[in-house]
């Protein structure tokens, strides 16, 4: 179905992909979304529209299958259209969250960055589905800590490291404040430690890592289900891309 709708080039440029490589979590909700209906777009033995089936057919056959294939195909296209509302909707709820939390002039500025940068134009970001709830929740996070919802923003942030990785770093300056507390604490400069705001952030990110990465055991298989991915990560970067 797939080769049918892109075409032999496309078609051959997805094979030099380097595989999967989302985390843990990540599948903790996209295996289900993935895998909740479609049963009506698998052929049945014998059905299936690729050359190796057609060959030996009869006109017959061959007119039977390609019938159910130009079936499988229009259904195929509603359910790829639906997965991809998923996205299309976190993006118009990133810039609600923006436009909460920052005001009119920001949101308007973080619109227009979006709308013109060629980086993350959806060629590069888009041909799946599920690329966007780590951007979702990084936003969400820093709209949370800036409304003074430290708990909130701060298992919002973790939650979109646990998807991408990278997205910790929005928690860096945070980090460094407690830290820069903590040192002035132990030379009797600060009355506390750690502020409340900073301790709600703290707990904040313990519950959603601890929360989030065992419950991604129950469709991983367990902790070796994070080795797999550290292996996988690992031979991405050992290549150009």
């Amino acid at each position: 179905l797939f080769r049918g709708h892109l075409g032999s080039s496309r078609w051959g440029k997805m094979f030099m992909d380097h595989g999967f490589n989302a985390t843990p979590v990540w599948l903790l909700f996209g295996n289900n979304v993935a895998n909740t209906g479609g049963e009506h777009l698998l052929a049945p033995s014998g059905m299936e529209n690729s050359p190796k089936n057609l060959r030996g057919k009869t006109s017959s056959q061959r007119k039977d299958i390609r019938k159910l294939y130009s079936e499988q195909k229009k259904a195929l296209e509603t359910r790829v259209g639906t997965l991809a509302l998923i996205d299309a909707t976190l993006y118009f709820l990133i810039f609600v969250l923006i436009f909460w939390a920052f005001g009119l002039e920001v949101c308007a500025v973080a619109m227009l960055i979006w709308c013109s940068g060629y980086p993350w134009h959806y060629d590069w970001t888009g041909g799946s589905f599920g690329r966007v709830p780590w951007l979702f929740m990084c936003t969400a996070g820093v709209c949370f800590l800036k409304k003074g919802y430290g708990f909130l923003g701060g298992a919002a942030i973790t939650w979109s490291m646990l998807l991408r990785l990278f997205p910790g770093a929005f928690i860096a300056g945070v980090t460094a404040k407690i830290a820069y507390g903590g040192i002035q604490y132990f030379r009797g400069k600060a009355e506390r430690f750690i502020t409340r705001s900073h301790l709600r952030l703290v707990l904040g990110c313990t519950t959603a890592l601890v929360g989030l990465v065992l419950a991604s055991f129950l469709v991983v298989g367990g902790p070796n289900g994070y080795k797999e991915f550290y292996d996988n990560t690992m031979k991405h970067k050992g290549t150009k891309l």
